[in-house]
């Protein structure tokens, strides 16, 4: 909920989109891990966002520490039954463990550590929302453009590459890892 940080550690797919929306929904703030970046890093960031759980799958190949709790994807909606129980209405305050604030932080991004340590800039909610609400009058966003989330998700530009076509109803399409190097 609110106050909260989950680590998302996700290969590009249509989970990464799935999990990172509902991390925000809950009010958490999301802190994205791309599985690729070294070691190192990984253990840093996971270190100094301290948050309060990680969301991967079986295909990731990171160490996570042993007090992080973990929702492992892998088969979730089979294995706890909890998602096909789950209503389709919007998720509201009531349903959060506290009421959610347009100040409350949407996401942790670390930066490239070129000058030393890595940094996590925390940016909140309604931060997200005026990016875009002073961008559309220059873009005209709607729901035929056709976005794509080709950056790491852990690179700050991929918020206008998730955050556009989620807020305005266009086509997201995830570029896999190896088209985004070629």
């Amino acid at each position: 909920g609110p106050e909260s940080l989950v680590a998302v550690i996700l290969p590009r797919s249509l989970d990464l989109v799935v999990a990172l929306l509902a991390v925000v929904k809950t009010g958490a703030g999301y802190v994205p891990v791309d599985p690729t970046y070294p070691a190192e890093r990984i253990a840093y960031v996971l270190e100094d966002s301290r948050p309060t759980s990680v969301v991967l799958d079986s295909t990731v190949q990171v160490s996570v520490p042993a007090h992080l709790p973990s929702v492992v994807l892998d088969g979730f909606a089979v294995e706890t039954g909890n998602i096909e129980d789950a209503d389709d209405l919007p998720i509201t305050d009531a349903d959060r463990i506290a009421p959610l604030s347009p100040d409350h932080v949407a996401y942790v991004i670390y930066t490239s550590g070129s000058t030393g340590r890595p940094k996590g800039v925390a940016v909140a909610h309604r931060n997200v929302v005026r990016l875009f609400a002073n961008t559309d009058r220059d873009f005209g966003f709607g729901p035929r453009d056709v976005w794509t989330l080709f950056h790491s998700y852990a690179f700050d530009f991929s918020v206008w590459e998730l955050w556009g076509p989620l807020l305005f109803g266009g086509s997201l399409i995830v570029v896999d890892y190896y088209t985004s190097r070629s």
